[in-house]
């Protein structure tokens, strides 16, 4: 695909581009976001045995406010050491804006689909995703044909014979054990 033609900075002014500044910043932060989750998604199956897409939305809007509060907590211990008195609103904001973060994770995590339960892949699919993955990103030539192995992976994880799960839970009963397979 070839690239959008951005309206040059140099004739963008103003409120527009502001606007187009606020969009390439937002876009590069749900690419990278999208990167993560792709490559996290496999050993979070493995480990967890769950998925999200939650990030891919959250992290354009709470990355900011991470940065906010990043700064509020450095620039109030900054001050609490120069001077207490002054360190106490800005410490004071940066609890709201902690507060306000809670609140936003919260949120993400009750929309639909922030978290799947799925079987953990096979490790040889994991890694046909990850190889698929990587070849996607930094092959050239004939050899971008290898990023197909990525959608494979993904299609035998899905499409793939069910695994058998066992869980075993160990139950405290007083002078014993209980074991619940």
């Amino acid at each position: 695909a070839a690239p959008v033609a951005l309206p040059s900075p140099g004739t963008t002014t103003g409120w527009r581009l502001g606007l187009q500044r606020l969009r390439e910043v937002a876009l590069q932060t749900f690419c990278a976001s999208l990167a993560v989750t792709l490559c996290a998604a496999p050993l979070l199956a493995a480990s967890f045995h769950r998925v999200g897409a939650a990030g891919l939305v959250s992290n354009v809007i709470c990355l900011p406010l991470c940065a906010v509060l990043t700064v509020l907590a450095a620039g109030g211990a900054a001050l609490f050491v120069a001077c207490p008195a002054l360190a106490t609103p800005v410490l004071w904001l940066g609890g709201q804006a902690s507060q306000l973060l809670i609140e936003a994770a919260r949120l993400f995590a009750r929309m639909p689909l922030a978290a799947v339960d799925v079987p953990a892949p096979p490790a040889l699919v994991t890694l046909a995703w990850l190889a698929g993955l990587g070849c996607f990103a930094i092959a050239r030539g004939r050899a971008r044909w290898l990023s197909l192995l990525a959608p494979a992976a993904l299609a035998v994880a899905v499409v793939g014979p069910a695994q058998a799960e066992l869980e075993v839970t160990f139950l405290s009963v007083g002078h014993g054990d209980s074991i619940v397979i």
